[in-house]
């Protein structure tokens, strides 16, 4: 079972991206699973999520002991401690198919879907939140999948997709003895989830129609993380920006929005200097709007807060707004309960200590001709913050991002595949600017357009058709999928139970 987690983890996700090995992984364990206590069950969905973490998130080591400053042991205990919490609950949710399986193997494969979609949910909820690695982010490319985005969410379809494979599970159980195998009752969820994925892209997504295409440019500075804020290196990372920029522009013809990375202004923009005004004099030269990261501050009560946030200036060279990251990195951008951590508290000094922000806020940089929203780094992989801006009004989303933090690793190929399904469900194209890579164009159906290569300085440009704000039908339902679906899977286990007893299943495993 560790073997076929850590395949699963491995080959399904970038950049092998064979994505049929995320709907096979959990389809075996749930028959594995149903054929087995419940201790079991429980042992064998926690090996199998050790090797699906273990290999699906390597790259942490690299990150916490070249960017965390932490000697290479702490860091590894680290990574194996996070892993086995993640592994919790491919564990928990095998035994909640083993209870299940107990009153036969139709009632188990009625549970798992909805006890894998539920639980996936929690994992991307609990304790500020860690979904890398949820089904979604595996189907990123399939189109068939991102037709489902703007109608039921990333949720909505990898519950779908559940559905679908417990009847692979089905199969692998009716190939085993002959007591204990499902009946044909124990296709039903399977056959719901494929007419369900056939059907839904037939309801109207209450998308608006698209608009003339926008000109876009993106810069990718391809700034060394190790000296991006040393004092000298300063102007050098402003003027790269500045020169990319104007590439683009006139590669263009012209632009109606340039996209710098996350903190790709390596001060803060508030306080007036030389630098300030070079980002300005470049707005003006372009003569197009430019959004970017930068740390902001804050002085109240005699206390100075520090943000990550995102500021906007007009082609005119005119301050024109400024976005809060909302949900920041645990041990990455503060210190959750930091006496109990406070051997981390270097990472945290390397990266910011960061106040997140308190609400969603519009950039509007071309006074109305083109509103954004803006996403910073790892609030792409949630799609509530995604939805509140296409709900205010975004037509377009800017999503900035440092992924120098993983090195040259799989990781920024794996982040990237939830910019897909935040553009697919807000029927909004998302332009994804990296300061090292890989920088992307999706469009407002989540399809990649154009995508950068790693460490390289470069410019994308592209023409995209931008629609008229609207509320997509994913924002009222994305919400309720996960939530629904962890008590669906508790409230079928309770009237299994409360069912009068059958004989279980038996095997030489028991």
């Amino acid at each position: 079972m560790a073997l076929l987690g850590a395949l699963v983890g491995y080959l399904a996700f970038p950049p092998v991206g064979f994505w049929p090995l995320a709907v096979v992984g959990p389809a075996l364990l749930w028959a594995v699973a149903a054929r087995r206590k419940p201790l079991a069950a429980s042992l064998m969905g926690l090996w199998y999520g050790l090797g699906y973490f273990l290999a699906l998130l390597y790259w942490l080591v690299n990150t916490i002991t070249d960017y965390g400053g932490l000697p290479l042991a702490i860091s590894i205990l680290s990574y194996l401690l996070l892993v086995a919490y993640l592994a919790l609950y491919p564990a928990l949710a095998a035994r909640l198919m083993a209870h299940a399986a107990s009153r036969g193997a139709d009632a188990a494969l009625l549970i798992a879907p909805f006890a894998w979609t539920g639980l996936e949910w929690v994992r991307a909820r609990l304790m500020s939140g860690f979904g890398w690695g949820d089904t979604a982010q595996a189907l990123w490319r399939q189109g068939w999948a991102l037709d489902l985005a703007p109608r039921i969410g990333a949720s909505g379809a990898a519950l779908l997709v559940h559905l679908a494979a417990s009847g692979l599970a089905w199969l692998l159980l009716s190939l085993g003895e002959k007591e204990g195998r499902p009946t044909l009752r124990g296709l039903a969820p399977s056959a719901l989830g494929i007419l369900l994925i056939l059907t839904v892209p037939l309801v109207d997504d209450g998308l608006n129609p698209a608009t003339e295409g926008e000109k876009i440019v993106i810069v990718q500075g391809n700034i060394d993380q190790a000296h991006k804020w040393e004092p000298a290196q300063r102007r050098e990372t402003v003027e790269i920006h500045r020169r990319l920029t104007l590439e683009g522009v006139r590669k263009l013809g012209g632009a109606d929005l340039v996209v710098w990375p996350e903190t790709a202004f390596p001060s803060y923009f508030q306080t007036p200097s030389p630098l300030r005004d070079l980002v300005e004099e470049t707005a003006r030269e372009a003569g197009a709007p430019v959004v970017f990261g930068a740390p902001a501050f804050e002085n109240a009560g005699g206390a100075r807060t520090h943000r990550n946030s995102v500021f906007a200036v007009s082609g005119e060279g005119e301050l024109k707004g400024r976005y809060d990251k909302m949900h920041l990195v645990p041990f990455g951008e503060y210190v959750p309960l930091p006496k109990l951590f406070f051997f981390i508290k270097r990472m945290v000094y390397t990266a910011g200590d960061f106040t997140p922000g308190e609400r969603t806020v519009l950039l509007d940089p071309a006074s109305g001709a083109l509103p954004v929203g803006a996403l910073v780094c790892f609030e792409s992989i949630f799609p509530d913050y995604a939805l509140e801006h296409a709900v205010g009004g975004a037509r377009i989303l800017a999503l900035v991002t440092n992924d120098a933090w993983f090195g040259l690793t799989h990781a920024p190929w794996q982040h990237l595949c939830y910019a897909a399904w935040r553009a697919a469900e807000t029927g909004l194209p998302l332009v994804r600017a990296a300061n090292t890579g890989v920088s992307a164009f999706f469009d407002r159906r989540g399809r990649l357009l154009e995508v950068s290569t790693q460490a390289v300085e470069t410019t994308l440009t592209a023409t995209i058709q931008c629609p008229k704000p609207g509320k997509p039908l994913a924002a009222s339902i994305q919400q309720l999928i996960g939530p629904c679906s962890i008590a669906l899977a508790l409230a079928g286990l309770f009237a299994i139970f409360a069912l009068p007893a059958r004989k279980p299943a038996t095997d030489g495993s028991r």
